[in-house]
């Protein structure tokens, strides 16, 4: 049995039973032998032509927790869950079928006396001068428990890095680019296959490339970064605000073998908190435009008041004409009052019929009378629009803060186009207008010929407190205001400019239902 198991050994780890050492072959007696197998951690065991144990190691107790006597004489396959039995007697027959072959046996359960199955892989062999095989079996459940926890981590990670609305993105050494998951593809707009191997100018702007240097350089350094927010560019140009968390990719040796970055759009996110503190902002200022409102009417009270008082004392058309405008502005500017006393109390603002004409003819007026002359004026207005719902006052005050922001894009004079006419918009035409719905509109056009505005001036310009012009000479809440009142009239803006050309506004005001049979078919846009 000794000699058996010995050879046994020999074969299940493919090692020699001499080795040649300057050209003397050194050889060990049996003992040595015995005691090898007696001690090896590996179960080794010996059984006849039918898989009766014949011998057995004492390791057998340490890895399935039975005595070497409740192991001998008993069949192998005792031992083997009964779903795998079929495959280790397949395996057995073929190890009887091929006498001095060492063959590998289908890793099987075997039962342990503790009650539980133990997972073993095992060779074995016939050996050629005996009825005997010989096996070594090795207990692998902790290497399948490792694997297979591996391979449930690694299958998290793929649906993580697959579904995940956070952008994930694996950096090389050289900061290119080494992995990009799905939804780095929709944040930014290029496919795997497009972004690997680009470095970060893909989606950094110019700018900020001498930034994304110096924490590349500090990633690769090992240092921690932090989050970092900064502006990105999309594959269609658009600018998005992104959140970045970078961490340096460590080997086993503790040496940056690259970078993963986690990419947040927060883009939403800062414009929401930007409106919220605009909002506290106006509400602040609503509290104030309510104290303020109050002296204004004492100041605006006694001019609206001494117009009348003046006119018998006026005989020239000229001055008559100045003393209109002075009255109506007035006028203007007390209801203006009366429009902030009911915005900050709550109250809804009152709206009639407007004749967009009237207006125009107004604002007119007051543009001759107060504009530079370098500013040539030009007017189309026809008499048969369509009426508009709404308050005159305010929309009043939107067609003035227009020309008032041409004239100062004008500093050295130029031509202001005030027009209107009634369209009708398709559904086509209305998405290519913000908050704007097909159906019939009443369209005020207010062009300037001055200096126009950059992309990202125009992206802008309705922020409340945004302003180009110098300090003092601009609130910044013009154009704000004026969007507000235009959308709480159900309307839209539209603004098209080119620098050096010019701007044009094109206020979109829904109509009173239903339209005048009597008048004529409307113009399509």
């Amino acid at each position: 049995m000794e000699q058996n198991s010995m050879t046994m050994v020999n074969n299940s780890h493919g090692e020699q039973s001499s080795t040649r050492r300057a050209g003397r072959v050194a050889h060990f007696d049996d003992r040595t032998f015995f005691a090898l197998i007696e001690n090896i951690s590996d179960v080794i065991i010996a059984t006849d032509l039918e898989g009766k144990v014949c011998y057995v190691s004492p390791s057998v107790e340490r890895m399935l927790g039975y005595a070497r006597y409740e192991v001998l004489r008993r069949s192998i396959f005792d031992f083997v869950n009964p779903d795998d039995v079929a495959a280790a007697r397949k395996d057995f027959e073929y190890i009887l079928a091929n006498p001095g072959k060492t063959g590998p046996l289908t890793p099987v359960r075997a039962w342990h006396r503790a009650g539980r199955w133990q997972q073993i892989e095992a060779i074995g062999k016939r050996l050629p001068e005996g009825e005997s095989v010989v096996l070594s079996i090795r207990d692998i459940t902790e290497r399948i428990s490792t694997a297979e926890a591996l391979r449930q981590s690694e299958c998290k990670l793929r649906q993580y890095w697959q579904q995940t609305k956070v952008a994930i993105i694996e950096w090389d050494v050289n900061l290119r680019i080494g992995g990009w998951n799905p939804a780095a593809e929709k944040m930014f707009g290029y496919s795997a296959a497009e972004a690997m191997m680009q470095d970060a100018s893909l989606v950094v702007p110019d700018e900020l490339q001498d930034f994304v240097a110096e924490v590349g350089v500090w990633l690769m350094g090992d240092s921690k970064t932090g989050p970092v927010t900064n502006e990105n560019v999309t594959r269609d140009g658009r600018v998005i605000i992104c959140e970045w968390c970078n961490t340096p990719i460590l080997a086993a040796d503790g040496k940056v073998v690259g970078v993963v970055s986690l990419v947040e759009d927060v883009t939403e996110q800062r414009r929401l908190q930007e409106e919220a503190a605009q909002s506290q902002r106006l509400e602040m200022i609503g509290t104030m435009a309510s104290g303020i409102a109050h002296d204004l009417t004492n100041i605006l009270s006694p001019i609206a008041m001494i117009g009348p008082a003046l006119r018998p004392q006026i005989s020239s058309a000229a001055g008559l004409a100045k003393l209109d405008a002075l009255e109506a502005s007035a006028n203007r500017g007390l209801e203006l009052v009366n429009n902030i006393l009911s915005l900050t109390r709550g109250t809804k603002v009152e709206r009639t019929a407007v004749q967009s004409h009237k207006l125009v003819a107004e604002i007119a007026q007051i543009i001759e009378e107060v504009f530079p002359k370098s500013i040539q004026l030009n007017t189309t207005v026809p008499e048969n629009l369509w009426l508009v719902h709404g308050n005159s006052t305010e929309l009043h005050q939107v067609l003035m803060n227009l020309c008032v922001n041409a004239r100062d894009a004008m500093p050295d004079g130029g031509a202001l186009g005030i027009s209107a006419r009634n369209v009708i918009l398709s559904k086509m035409q209305a998405s290519s207008i913000p908050n704007a719905q097909a159906g019939p509109y009443v369209e005020w056009c207010v062009a300037d010929s001055g200096l126009g505005m950059t992309p990202e001036v125009l992206q802008r310009i309705f922020d409340p407190f945004f302003t180009t012009k110098e300090r003092g000479k601009g609130s910044g809440l013009g154009l704000a205001i004026s969007l507000r009142i235009v959308q709480s009239h159900g309307g839209a803006i539209d603004v098209q400019t080119e620098i050096g050309k010019g701007t044009t506004f094109k206020i979109y005001l829904p109509v009173m239902t239903p339209l005048p049979k009597t008048w004529e078919l409307p113009v399509t846009r």
